[in-house]
């Protein structure tokens, strides 16, 4: 990447309309087995110097649900391509990244089904709502909303529970399926115990809710048996992967079979 700082926010939204943007997958696994499960679909910037860069480089240009859903759609419309090419292991989820405002979006549900029914492999979907802004829509728009996405057969992640707004809110204004353990309590694990302790709170919650968790960001042997002894079932990290280019992860999917 060359002087990623000087592209502004015009080159960027230019760069969107192009279909510049392009998915890249991180492996997610069962800790217990090492089984391959899943992957989240993450954004890379295709820039018109050939270079690819990080969401850390352009996400603060997308500061609008217009121009975050439009990465979205052009990143589902990437993915539901190779979807059509791929054999995926048994009851594979694949994940996606929205605002918890993009629940309101009229075409997500239905072109998440199409994506779904037009795939080689059965696989399940999953909207992992961000908590970097407020949940924002009215009530009757959010229920319209979570009905669709249900309808749709689409599950429902919180990304990086507890580090933005409103997490256990959302939890219930949303009644997701998944929490999603960030990265910066992983981190700390072998030397906070502050992090011990809220991962364990987030460990009960999920039990008496019968929710799903997944740890992001495990780097290490010490943190995944660290996660394996509290009951964590599935985990991401650059343990397993760094995330992979769609023709790098079929050749990692083919590995892990």
């Amino acid at each position: 990447m060359r002087k990623t700082e000087q592209w502004n926010s015009r080159v960027i939204c230019q760069t969107l309309k192009e279909n510049g943007a392009v998915p890249f997958f991180q492996p997610i696994h069962d800790i217990r087995t090492g089984k391959l499960t899943g992957a989240e679909i993450l954004a890379r910037l295709s820039l018109p110097d050939g270079s690819v860069v990080s969401p850390a480089a352009f996400l603060p240009y997308l500061n609008t649900l217009e121009t975050i859903s439009e990465l979205t759609r052009t990143l589902l419309i990437h993915t539901e391509e190779w979807l059509r090419r791929i054999f995926l292991p048994e009851a594979f989820r694949l994940s996606f990244n929205i605002p918890a405002d993009g629940l309101g979006l009229l075409w997500l549900a239905d072109y998440c089904q199409a994506i779904v029914g037009g795939a080689s492999s059965h696989i399940t979907l999953v909207a992992e709502l961000m908590e970097t802004s407020p949940l924002s829509l009215e009530k009757l728009h959010l229920e319209h909303g979570l009905h669709r996405m249900r309808e749709a057969g689409v599950l429902l992640a919180l990304d990086d529970f507890g580090t933005g707004y409103s997490g256990f809110h959302l939890l219930q204004q949303t009644g997701a399926d998944i929490i999603k353990i960030p990265r910066e309590f992983i981190r700390s694990l072998n030397d906070c115990q502050v992090s011990h302790s809220i991962i364990d709170s987030v460990m009960l919650l999920a039990k008496t809710q019968k929710l799903d968790i997944i740890a992001e960001g495990v780097e290490n042997q010490n943190q995944l048996s660290a996660l394996q002894e509290k009951g964590v079932v599935s985990a991401q990290g650059y343990y397993y992967s760094q995330p992979l280019s769609a023709i790098d992860f079929s050749y990692y999917i083919n590995h892990h079979r």
